[in-house]
């Protein structure tokens, strides 16, 4: 073999080696890439944005975000009780309504025999009282179903917010003292520690 076939041979073999060994650097600096961005990365803060959309979504989820998993089954019970407060009334404004309208038609085959004893005047209050309840019950819910999903985010405002027990307000009992020293009477004075 000669001289330059020689040199030929170190050549190729430095070039490719070094190709290689340069893949491998690579992959080695993405392999760490992925590592420090995937598993140590540093947890998301927690958003207020997103407690609020939970909430909105499905309510009470916001509250199970916040882990304040006790207000959850509260929020149900509310959103629950409003909406069966809405179907009962509309249910028995429908039948006052349908009772007066058979009335004023005089179609006997429609009136229901439960109200033949009432007066129209009756029908009439119990209708409007039963309607006044149904969109008192609409309006409610729609204000729960909105404090929902402003407690999800002022909950999540506060959840890394440091509640202390040096961090207090306290009511006392101060006895009122007249000028001879003796106790005239008894205040109630407050005391904040910090």
């Amino acid at each position: 073999m000669s001289k330059g076939h020689t040199l030929f041979f170190i050549l190729l073999f430095i070039l490719t080696t070094s190709e290689v060994f340069g893949k491998e650097e690579f992959l080695l600096e993405e392999r760490k890439e992925l590592f420090s961005y995937s598993f140590l990365k540093e947890p998301q803060p927690h958003s207020p944005h997103k407690a609020s959309v939970y909430s909105a979504i499905f309510p009470g989820l916001g509250q199970i975000y916040n882990k304040k998993y006790w207000k959850a089954p509260i929020i149900y019970i509310g959103m629950g009780a409003l909406t069966y407060s809405i179907i009962s009334n509309r249910r028995q404004f429908r039948e006052y309504q349908s009772e007066m309208v058979a009335r004023t038609a005089n179609d006997s085959a429609s009136m229901n025999p439960a109200f033949a004893n009432f007066p129209y005047q009756y029908l009439q209050s119990n209708r409007d009282f039963h309607r006044n309840n149904r969109d008192l019950s609409i309006v409610g819910l729609v204000a729960f179903y909105a404090l929902n999903i402003v407690d999800a985010a002022v909950d999540a405002h506060l959840y890394k917010f440091d509640v202390d027990r040096s961090l207090s307000l306290r009511a006392k009992p101060v006895p009122l003292l007249n000028q001879n020293g003796f106790n005239a009477g008894t205040n109630i004075g407050l005391v904040f520690r910090f």
